[in-house]
């Protein structure tokens, strides 16, 4: 059977819903990407400082823990972004078996969705 137009509706919604989702998760997947590859930088940066600490500098211990403490702190932030990032990951994909179960192959009436997209 033909899908109605208020599922055909739905479905537009669902799909549209997806599409942005899937942008949006590539962006963000990027913007990770990058927080992670310096937060590696960092690390690196940190173990090569650690070999030329002066341990006898009260002051350069103190500088030096400072940072391991920011980094510490940054590490936290991009694991609750990333745990947030794998919620949203989740829900899209809880959305796309949406789409796929209940549109997906579906034959609708081609004036239907010409006139849902005009907003009619």
């Amino acid at each position: 059977p033909l899908l109605t137009r208020n599922e055909l509706r739905e479905c537009l919604a669902i799909e549209a819903r997806v599409l942005d989702g899937t942008q949006s998760a590539a962006r963000d997947r990027e913007q990770l990407e990058r927080e992670k590859t310096e937060l590696i930088r960092q690390g690196d940066a940190l173990k090569a400082a650690l070999e030329t600490l002066d341990r006898t500098s009260a002051e350069a211990i103190e500088a030096y823990r400072v940072r391991v403490l920011a980094r510490d702190k940054a590490i936290d932030e991009f694991d609750a972004r990333s745990d947030a990032f794998n919620a949203r990951v989740g829900a899209l994909d809880a959305e796309r078996a949406t789409f796929k179960q209940r549109c997906d192959n579906r034959r609708f009436d081609q004036a239907d969705e010409a006139a849902l997209r005009k907003g009619k």
